[in-house]
């Protein structure tokens, strides 16, 4: 007997008791900074860094709701991560590094629409931050990347095989101090 192989991610569905016929796809929304995508020109990888209160909130809305798959049911925990918030402080921070997919995505950085969203892991003359190597989750290194720091963005949330992945829908974000100050609006 030979198995049928579903190579697609299956999407995070809700219904509304006696409202809604059919599942319809959960969208969230993260409204804070705590959210970072990492994007290794390594690799040629994404991954979404999720920290902060936005952590606590992500754990307690997924953590314990996530589907079985043929796999087993995803683990949330195998995504977590403890770090220096940095290397002067002592505090230790939850980060949630999860893979993601960005290019569906409504992406704005800096104010600028990127409509092509794979020249930012190809075009190696442009931003060149530090940024850390996830490839290896028992060995976290820095590499050559680019570090969006999300405004405000919303997700789907896929599952297959037992691993996650976030699907990125519309990102509003800024790759430094700079830019983070030119969203500050006067009173």
């Amino acid at each position: 007997m030979t198995e049928k192989y579903n190579d697609s991610w299956n999407m995070l569905c809700y219904k509304r008791p006696f409202l809604d016929k059919h599942p319809r796809e959960l969208i969230f929304q993260i409204n804070s900074t705590d959210c970072t995508i990492i994007l290794n020109k390594e690799s040629q990888s994404i991954h979404v860094d999720i920290t902060g209160e936005s952590a606590y909130k992500f754990e307690a809305l997924f953590g314990s709701h996530l589907p079985n798959t043929p796999s087993g049911a995803p683990k949330l925990k195998n995504y977590q991560y403890r770090f220096p918030s940095d290397s002067t402080q002592t505090k230790i921070e939850t980060h949630y590094l999860l893979p993601a997919c960005i290019y569906l995505c409504d992406l704005d950085i800096n104010g600028i629409k990127i409509s092509q969203v794979q020249t930012l892991l190809t075009d190696k003359n442009k931003f060149n931050d530090r940024v850390i190597d996830v490839s290896d989750p028992l060995d976290l290194k820095f590499c050559s990347g680019l570090k969006l720091y999300l405004r405000k963005s919303l997700w789907k949330l896929a599952v297959k095989d037992g691993n996650i992945m976030l699907i990125a829908i519309k990102a509003i974000a800024f790759n430094g101090t700079k830019e983070y100050y030119k969203g500050y609006e006067y009173l």
